[in-house]
């Protein structure tokens, strides 16, 4: 099951494997993972096959989805032990968040380079 991101500016424990973010589920918060490691995984029928993983402090998963106003696109799950906040908005209010604060439009760009680093990894 995802996290319950509808509560305002939580602080949430995730286990090693369990599902932060499902495919196809709107996004509807900006996530920080202040510690631990993610895998983003694409779902294939009953299979989820892992498309990289991102590791480190500060990290903005799923960013891409809120920014666009979208769903996610893969689910993100925990790799290893993770300490995440969540802070509900939508698509207007993440573009004015990441603009207004620059450490968390830092964060959030940061997250979008490893991706597509990790991404081209694969390649």
């Amino acid at each position: 099951m995802p996290l319950d991101t509808t509560k305002n500016n939580q602080k949430i424990q995730v286990n090693p494997g369990e599902v932060l973010f499902i495919a196809g589920k709107t996004s509807t918060s900006l996530n920080i993972i202040h510690e631990g490691s993610v895998r983003v995984e694409a779902n294939l029928g009953d299979t989820g096959l892992i498309l990289y993983s991102l590791e480190g402090a500060n990290l903005t998963p799923g960013i891409f989805a809120l920014l666009e106003g979208s769903a996610y696109p893969y689910t993100i799950r925990a790799k290893t032990s993770c300490l995440i906040s969540t802070y509900v908005m939508n698509q207007s209010n993440a573009k004015k968040t990441l603009t207004s604060k620059i450490s968390v439009g830092v964060m959030a760009v940061r997250t979008l380079l490893k991706e597509i680093g990790e991404l081209y990894k694969r390649i």
